[in-house]
């Protein structure tokens, strides 16, 4: 029973010891960085700085776009539509952080005032506030 236990100590022994050795190998590997991983982080800032004046350019066309589609959106949508969800939030103001103010159920038919993104200002009877876009629909379920 002694040498079992002995092997069994030992065996543990070498565990711990290959475990420190691993540990500290990894470590050492983390901290000291290799040249050529601080090379290639220095061609990718050059890269994306030489890049940075047309992705600008890009977002500011993108930006247009999104401005001239939600010009569309709120042309296209009409002055009345209805809920599609069973009930839906009425809030406050454009976007779910906002309190809720009530709220309106399926199929009941709401005045569109204006779209902001994707929530619309709608008003029904003596409530007004904001609704996502989503939930609603030109025409009545069935």
């Amino acid at each position: 029973m002694d040498r079992k236990k002995r092997i069994g100590f030992i065996i543990l022994v070498l565990l711990f010891i290959g475990l420190f050795i691993f540990i500290i190998r990894m470590q050492s590997d983390f901290v000291n960085t290799d040249l050529s991983a601080e090379t290639t982080l220095q061609l990718e800032n050059e890269e994306s700085n030489t890049t940075n004046h047309s992705k600008n350019e890009e977002k500011e066309e993108e930006k247009e776009e999104d401005f001239n589609q939600e010009d569309e959106i709120e042309e296209d949508l009409p002055s009345t539509m209805f809920v599609i969800a069973d009930q839906l939030n009425v809030r406050r103001g454009p976007g779910s952080d906002h309190p809720i103010d009530g709220m309106v159920s399926h199929n009941q038919e709401v005045q569109v005032e204006e779209v902001e993104e994707e929530w619309v200002k709608i008003s029904i009877d003596d409530l007004t506030g904001y609704v996502n876009i989503e939930f609603l629909a030109e025409e009545a379920d069935e």
